[in-house]
């Protein structure tokens, strides 16, 4: 089925496919993001370890 026969307009289509690039970017940075912080985590209780010792 073609864009034309179930009504969505070429606009509309590139706006969808514009939203799950970018939502899909999103995701990625947040994983990204989430990595760090376990990295910090990590870090910050080996310095605490190291401090209490």
């Amino acid at each position: 089925m073609s864009a034309s026969e179930s009504g969505i307009s070429d606009d509309h289509l590139t706006a969808i496919a514009g939203w799950k690039s970018r939502k899909e970017q999103l995701h990625k940075q947040q994983e990204s993001v989430m990595q760090a912080n376990d990295e910090a985590e990590k870090v910050d209780l080996v310095y605490l370890t190291k401090k209490k010792a």
